[in-house]
């Protein structure tokens, strides 16, 4: 392989058949398909006349005998010139650098979805989001999602670190179970201390009635729902504040992740129950309530549960937030731990409800 490379910032990448031209200010790899200006371009090469490349930041594959002339016509007009690899890959290197020191390599990642990366960013960086649980997923979030650049969150839960929580709730220390330290106070500490620029918000205790949703953050862009007490109802809580207040909510648990109610496009919590109770005859709304008067219980859990759960959670953050991909199914991500496995339910809206009305 040969290494060319433009003098105003474009790199040319000559394979055995085809030329890759990629644009340093963007990082874009492009497709050039065959069409009439293509070749009307190589026509113009082939001229004695000096021309201009500055637009050429694209893919061009080409024959290997049409290429070559490329090649050859920007090397006599002085339009590029070979270099090594070690010198390509310093010059990536500044570019990074220079986009941000901390977020160059996400910025050029970004660069696949937008034109302005850097307002990309800023806007990621000023979103507010709440996590309700500091428990084996919530507090993981908080970390990966401050790795994102995002400065405010709001973390809400009344426990403390205990010893038997370190199986699955890896961020926090042996130490802090011993000195009976609170959750959202040894998360703080760790997200300043990875992120200084972070705002953390924590609070000290649990959300255990519907009017505690209302001390959540009125400019929320996101609620982000971990926890699994008051069993059976802080869910109902979360779903009815969210579409009130029309605020995006990912509903997650052992084992599950979903809904993902996007106020104005996606179906709530009591619409997939009311599916569910539809395809069970009832028995769901019976199983409800019987979850709902049981005493509060810890589940089993392996840590690769969370980390599924994880996975999943950020990749619907990027697709709305990032990518600005609405195109959501109503769904439920069913995580088998015994095989790894993931099933998607997808349910149908067949009655009337309140999410539906409006939009963010």
């Amino acid at each position: 392989m040969k290494f060319i490379q433009k003098e105003m910032g474009c790199e040319f990448f000559v394979l055995d058949t085809e030329i890759m031209i990629v644009n340093n200010n963007l990082f874009k790899y492009q497709i050039f398909p065959k069409s009439e200006y293509l070749s009307s371009f190589i026509k113009y090469l082939n001229s004695d006349k000096k021309i201009e490349v500055k637009n050429l930041n694209r893919y061009i594959e080409v024959p290997s005998d049409i290429l070559n002339k490329i090649i050859d016509k920007f090397l006599k007009l002085k339009l590029i010139r070979l270099v090594e690899v070690d010198e390509i890959v310093q010059g990536a290197e500044f570019i990074e650098q220079s986009l941000d020191p901390r977020f160059g390599t996400q910025l050029l990642w970004m660069n696949q979805f937008t034109n302005d990366a850097p307002k990309l960013l800023s806007n990621i960086k000023n979103l507010e989001v709440c996590i309700i649980g500091a428990g084996a997923l919530g507090s993981s979030l908080a970390l990966k999602l401050s790795a994102m650049g995002i400065k405010n969150i709001s973390i809400w839960d009344g426990d403390k670190v205990e010893l038997d929580n370190l199986t699955r709730q890896y961020l926090y220390t042996d130490k802090a179970s011993q000195n009976n330290e609170y959750k959202v106070d040894e998360l703080k500490k760790i997200i300043k201390n990875f992120y200084p620029e972070s705002n953390i918000r924590v609070h000290r205790k649990f959300i255990n009635s519907y009017k505690s949703f209302y001390e959540i953050e009125k400019n929320t862009n996101l609620i982000i729902q971990t926890a699994d007490f008051p069993k059976g109802k802080i869910d109902y809580w979360c779903n009815e504040y969210s579409i009130k207040n029309k605020i995006p909510v990912i509903f997650t648990h052992h084992k599950s992740v979903g809904p993902f109610y996007i106020p104005g496009k996606t179906a709530c919590l009591a619409c997939f129950e009311n599916y569910i109770n539809t395809q069970t005859n009832g028995y769901f709304k019976k199983y409800k309530e019987i979850v709902k008067n049981k005493p509060n219980q810890k589940n089993g859990s392996f840590i690769t549960g969370q980390l599924m759960n994880e996975v999943i959670i950020l990749n619907l953050f990027t697709r709305f937030f990032i990518k600005k991909d609405y195109d959501f199914s109503n769904s439920i991500f069913i995580i088998n731990e015994s095989d790894l496995s993931i099933d998607l339910l997808n349910f149908d809206l067949k009655h009337e409800c309140q999410c539906r009305q409006g939009g963010i």
